[in-house]
């Protein structure tokens, strides 16, 4: 049996697409398995997928259309959630194995980070 390679915080903020600080709430407050090592947090691959894979943890359709998000916009964005989750459970590891939505799609998540300024 192998050794599952432990993770650092930002090597995991980077996997999933979250801040630092992100990670170490979801690690403090235990949603995401973490071991503490010298006061840092380490979690596993498969400890990320078992989080990624939980329904609870993903956005929901009642959450987009709260947001008025166009409904052209929720199909593609709950797709491209089947998608990553198919990847994932196929045994994706990284960001490259992943199909990337669709240009409508990428699209309107760069005007909604324009908008958010998140994207300057």
């Amino acid at each position: 049996m192998e050794t599952p390679q432990l993770l650092t915080a930002e090597e995991s903020s980077k996997l999933l697409q979250l801040s630092r600080a992100t990670m170490g709430r979801l690690f403090a407050r235990g949603e995401i398995k973490a071991l503490v090592l010298e006061g840092r947090f380490y979690t596993t691959e498969r400890w990320l997928k078992d989080y990624v894979l939980t329904p609870e943890n993903g956005i929901t359709k009642q959450d987009l259309e709260d947001l008025h998000t166009p409904p052209a916009l929720i199909r593609g964005l709950l797709d491209y959630g089947v998608r990553v989750r198919k990847a994932l459970e196929a045994g994706a590891t990284t960001l490259e194995e992943i199909p990337p939505p669709s240009p409508e799609v990428l699209d309107a998540m760069r005007e909604e980070d324009a908008d958010q300024g998140i994207f300057q």
